[in-house]
């Protein structure tokens, strides 16, 4: 028989972000810049999923807009949008069939609506453009079509209201068609930017620009770019004879605080400023290269049209001057020309499954552009779906850089359940060899201590009481000389599991207590508990609590429920994730994903909607884990990965699949990220003396990395950098090294019998708590 063990983690939700930009034109003449603290500086990136098509009736009443109407488009709380604090949202709007031309205004809802427009279209033709869209009343923004439409609205990222990022009202700074001054076929015409429309004169690095050609004669395009620099073989927009057409930029500043607008026929020219991207922020702009065009294999891609139904993949990280590492998204402008029929792109990131979204929709034999926030996928690299046999170009103008890794004294939670998927990439004091030189450091008799938690240096955990009649006490030790920095006493013979920390705040499961399981809350600067709250389940269990974004959730055997960190109220509970186990969870980003006894559920974080679900399985024995873009899970024969954010359907299935061995037994799954997964499991095939085994898979494809026998598994792998980490039935904590397998170290654990709490690792230790005592490991003599 299986033991059922459910792996807990907390993720550190890469919900920092840059930027939200407002094309409203309301009576406030700027926005105030919101915080530029480290963790406010990085796009959140989605798989791109639609939120709203009239033609099918989602999102809205069926049938095509009216013309002169407004359409309310909710956006928080959906597809991984958040349902509060989110500043704006990276929408990609299209237009299909109108009656007649006209065009498209997206803007805040509970706003005026402004005089600007994010689209512009003829009678019966199908265009579409990226709007970065600042979120009004209620989560929602308004749609205004000045005729007859049918459309299509999909949402690829999200920028929350802490983002480093000062968004305007929207102004005007050039519109050639009331004076003489049209740009002429060939020319190249400067627009200064800083100092202007409320963008400072200095600290700005890019200016958010929604350009329009209204071209006097022929087919053509144009390329912005920064001033001082020479004209790059880019374009952000291409136009069709007399046709008015739009597309939105985040375009890097250059000489003088101006960009420069060049443009290969005679065109009047309109330019609008919406926003500013300050030199502190996650997004670093480029002057734009072009990646690749099969017209003529730039970028080593094949010459000659994309076929029909053809995917063109695309290298991102390390290539093109962008790092190889670091990067969440990546802004581009993809051009289609020369079609076969009529068609569109999609763009998405590379290793998950192409979402139901589109990116640009172009005609035959016609040349249609658009811009794309893409996040990039786990292997550096992005995917362009080809609908319609075409030629297609892509060209690079950006890209925003991912969170930063917490650092080596931020794990605040046990390895199993960390706040990195059991991987701390940031600590730099285990390093492969100082592994090598572990020693006992200190250790406490506590009896049946709880999962130790490690945050600013200090080690957090609450020993088992013996009795009803026992204190029960949280202790707080240095975690490098194991000296007492402080303790509390907690309510009598009352038992906890292991806390989280979030906020300022320790939060500690209880259970046993007169009036059943519950939560409380000790506030770290007054070392008082702040509030407490009994779980609304049936019995005295209670999970062990996970935190992120304000939110804590844990189960108590037969619901699961959110409460709020600040002070305690209940926000939400499900029933249908009761199983004979308790169930195991995971929290990222919007989602929170939660393990029954036969499929994972991914909730809404803050409204507790039902998002997706994986498909109804046999049993599942461990996870979920949350690295790389995507949520493992240990099937029990199996271990398989999903696209974290689903894939626009209520079931969602496995991005890749892959067998354990036969007789495999007790299996783990552990430490997730840096591109690597880690499984460990139990050989049952002979009659006894069962030997374990631990392996890295490829996070992208599933594909063995290495295998290796390890000690008896006792809990899962934890990752500390390059080296992983694991308890074992012998008493013993090994590390081996995470890129090759090879054993570093074994170090005794004393008062262990191999089945104590998940390890905690940071500031250069290794914390455990065992049966009978606390035993923190160090590195030297």
């Amino acid at each position: 028989m299986r033991r059922i063990f459910g792996v807990l983690v907390v993720v550190v939700a890469m919900v920092a972000a840059l930027f939200g930009a407002d094309p409203a034109r309301a009576a406030a003449a700027q926005v105030r810049a919101a915080s530029t603290t480290s963790t406010a500086r990085n796009f959140v990136s989605l798989s791109p999923a639609r939120l709203l098509d009239t033609r099918s009736g989602q999102g809205v009443a069926k049938g095509a807009l009216r013309a002169g109407s407004t359409t309310a488009l909710q956006v928080a709380g959906r597809v991984g949008v958040p349902t509060s604090g989110v500043a704006a949202v990276v929408l990609n709007v299209t237009a299909t069939g109108p009656v007649a031309s006209g065009w498209l205004t997206a803007w805040p809802a509970g706003a005026a609506r402004p005089t600007a427009s994010n689209l512009n279209f003829v009678a019966h033709q199908t265009v579409a453009n990226q709007a970065i869209v600042k979120v009004g009343v209620g989560g929602a923004v308004d749609l205004y079509s000045s005729t007859g439409t049918q459309l299509f609205v999909d949402v690829s990222g999200y920028y929350p209201s802490t983002a480093a990022y000062t968004p305007l009202v929207p102004s005007r700074l050039m519109d050639t068609r009331h004076d003489s001054s049209h740009p002429t076929k060939g020319s190249t015409t400067a627009v200064t930017v800083t100092g202007r429309a409320g963008v400072p004169a200095t600290g700005v690095s890019a200016v958010v620009l929604n350009v329009t050609a209204i071209p006097h004669a022929g087919s053509g395009w144009l390329t912005l770019f920064p001033a001082g620099v020479s004209r790059p073989d880019a374009s952000i927009l291409n136009y069709a004879p007399h046709q008015a057409t739009a597309g939105m930029s985040i375009a890097k500043v250059g000489a003088g605080g101006r960009v420069e607008v060049y443009s290969s026929q005679s065109v009047d020219l309109l330019v609008d400023v919406v926003g500013w991207v300050p030199a502190t922020s996650g997004y670093l702009a480029m002057t734009p290269v072009r990646i690749a065009d099969t017209r003529n294999g730039t970028g080593g891609v094949e010459v000659g049209r994309v076929a029909t139904g053809g995917v063109l993949s695309l290298a991102i990280a390390g290539a093109h001057g962008i790092p190889a590492s670091g990067v969440n998204a990546v802004e581009i402008n993809v051009t289609a020309t020369g079609s076969t029929g009529s068609g569109y792109l999609t763009t998405y990131p590379n290793g998950v499954a192409r979402p139901t979204a589109s990116t640009l929709n172009y005609p035959i034999r016609g040349t249609s552009s658009n811009s794309a926030t893409v996040k990039v996928g786990t292997d550096g690299r992005i995917d362009v779906f080809v609908s319609s046999a075409a030629y297609v170009f892509v060209d690079v103008v950006g890209y925003f850089t991912a969170p930063p890794a917490p650092g080596a004294d931020a794990w605040t939670q046990g390895a199993a359940d960390s706040a990195n998927s059991g991987f701390n990439p940031a600590e730099h004091k285990l390093t492969i060899a100082t592994a090598a030189t572990m020693h006992t450091a200190w250790t406490a008799d506590d009896f049946g201590t709880q999962g130790p938690v490690i945050s600013g240096g200090l080690v957090y955990y609450v020993p088992f009481p013996g009795n009803t009649a026992d204190a029960t006490t949280l202790m707080v030790k240095n975690v490098v000389t194991g000296s007492t920095a402080w303790t509390l006493q907690l309510p009598l013979g009352v038992s906890y599991t292991a806390g989280a920390i979030t906020d300022g705040k320790l939060l500690l499961p209880f259970q046993a207590a007169p009036d059943g399981a519950g939560l409380l809350a000790v506030d770290l600067s007054t070392h008082r508990v702040t509030w407490r709250t009994v779980l609304k389940g049936n019995g005295n269990y209670a999970g062990r609590v996970i935190a992120a974004n304000g939110i804590a959730y844990l189960d108590d055997g037969s619901t699961f429920n959110a409460y709020r960190v600040s002070d305690g109220q209940a926000l939400w509970s499900h029933a249908d994730t009761a199983s004979t186990a308790a169930a195991s969870y995971a929290a990222v980003g919007a989602l929170v994903y939660t393990l029954g006894g036969s499929n994972l559920i991914a909730y809404d974080a803050a409204s507790g909607r039902r998002e997706w679900s994986t498909p109804t399985a046999q049993y599942l024995i461990s996870g979920p884990i949350i690295a790389d873009g995507h949520v493992y899970l240990d099937e029990g024969t199996d271990i398989q990965a999903f696209n974290a954010s689903g894939c626009g359907q209520s079931v969602c299935g496995p991005v890749w699949d892959t067998a354990l061995p036969d007789y495999a037994d007790n299996s783990f799954i552990g430490a997730a990220g840096n591109g690597t997964v880690f499984v460990t499991w139990v050989d049952k095939s002979g009659p006894s003396n069962w030997p374990s085994y631990m392996r890295s898979l490829s996070a992208t494809s599933g594909k063995t990395n290495w295998t290796v026998p390890v000690g008896g598994v006792g809990e899962p792998p934890a990752r500390a950098g390059n080296v992983v980490w694991l308890q074992v039935n012998d008493n013993q904590v090994q590390a081996y090294n995470a890129a090759t397998g090879s054993r570093i170290s074994t170090t005794d654990i004393p008062g262990a019998n191999g089945y104590g709490q998940p390890i905690a690792i940071a500031d250069g230790s290794v914390v455990i708590g065992a049966d009978s005592a606390i035993v923190t490991l160090r590195a030297g003599g």
